[in-house]
């Protein structure tokens, strides 16, 4: 070989040892995955991560710690991040991207995230509507529909700048007729039920399941209900009348 086509020939293996390797393609965002799609009228529960296969129904809120087994989630709902993204009255996002990686690709993956319920209501938290709409926006732009509740107290502040609203309204706080007519009226897309024993005011013990999904139905506005199974608290699963009136 003659000695310039050699010093060429070297000269080209080292510019070759020397150049950057190519960049790793980027890791897919959840949404290129699909969402769920939510119904106009739909049936569930907030339910915990760990009897998330439990209860019936279509679509449920989902309450998640960090070592909830993700397979337990056979049907679509909205996954709370209330729990771990919110530093007192303040949206933090310094948690999002282990959500986004323990909770929302697994699910999304699957086809069974349908949303992100933001938060529960915030007045009670000292929360702003203001700060409720920068969390309803951070998720938005990333493709997730956003879910909230106001506390019944609450109410009469009008609508939280999220994609699925609704009020609280237990039979303990108010009678049950209130609640039928406030939803009749008012700017919500789904009722929160109770299917828990306040053991207080107007009614103790867990409320005839009739009336809520009845309420539900005329209101066209689907049903959510508080609770499925809750620690130190009777829910529906813990009722036969109230279990048995959903299956």
């Amino acid at each position: 070989m003659r000695p310039l086509a050699s010093l060429a020939l070297l000269a080209l293996v080292a510019c070759s040892a020397n150049s950057p390797t190519a960049p790793s393609p980027p890791e897919p965002t959840p949404t290129q995955y699909r969402l769920a799609t939510v119904p106009a009228y739909f049936e569930g529960f907030y339910v915990e991560g760990r009897y998330a296969s439990e209860p019936p129904g279509g679509m449920h809120i989902y309450l998640l710690s960090w070592d909830d087994n993700m397979s337990r989630i056979t049907r679509p709902g909205f996954v709370s991040v209330h729990c771990c993204m919110w530093r007192g009255p303040q949206f933090d996002t310094s948690s999002w991207q282990r959500i986004v990686k323990e909770w929302i690709i697994p699910l999304e993956h699957r086809g069974l995230l349908a949303g992100i319920y933001v938060v529960d209501e915030p007045g009670l938290y000292g929360i702003s509507d203001e700060e409720v709409a920068k969390a309803s926006a951070f998720f938005g732009e990333q493709g997730y529909p956003t879910m909230a509740v106001r506390s019944w107290g609450n109410r009469r502040l009008g609508r939280l700048p999220v994609d699925y609203y609704s009020v609280t309204g237990y039979s303990f706080e108010t009678k049950k007729e209130w609640v039928r007519d406030f939803h009749r009226d008012a700017d919500t897309d789904f009722i929160v039920g109770q299917a828990f024993d306040a053991g207080v005011g107007y009614e103790k013990g867990i409320p005839d399941q009739a009336f809520w999904r009845e309420t539900a139905r005329i209101t066209g506005k689907g049903i959510i209900s508080w609770v499925w199974r809750w620690q130190g608290q009777t829910g529906c699963a813990n009722e036969p009348t109230c279990s048995g009136a959903w299956l």
